[in-house]
């Protein structure tokens, strides 16, 4: 789990998650935005790599080779474009991002 410093709440846990959604979880007045959270894992072979996308993100994940599974998950069969995807995450905090997510409708 990766360690940020959040001008809320101070040293605290990370949560992978896309630059996008970095930029959200950050902006605490854009949360009233319509926006849909997913949690997303992308897996080659054995790797699984876990975090949240915002919805209009996956389009990019699947330009990159991912192939959606069911539920979260989303298979690569090419190493560099599972790296590619990897490069699409940064950290949140993440007491920060359930807020915004706690925040969102349910559908």
């Amino acid at each position: 789990m990766p360690l940020v410093i959040c001008p809320i709440h101070g040293r605290a846990g990370g949560d992978l998650v896309s630059h996008d959604l970095a930029d959200l979880v950050n902006d605490r007045p854009a949360w009233s935005r319509e926006t849909s959270v997913l949690p997303i894992t992308l897996t080659f072979d054995e790797i699984e790599y876990p975090g949240y996308m915002l919805r209009t993100d996956i389009p990019r994940v699947v330009e990159l080779g991912g192939v959606h599974e069911g539920g979260e998950i989303y298979r690569f069969t090419d190493e560099e474009a599972m790296e590619k995807a990897i490069g699409m995450f940064t950290a949140a905090c993440t007491r920060c991002l359930h807020e915004l997510i706690e925040t969102r409708p349910t559908r």
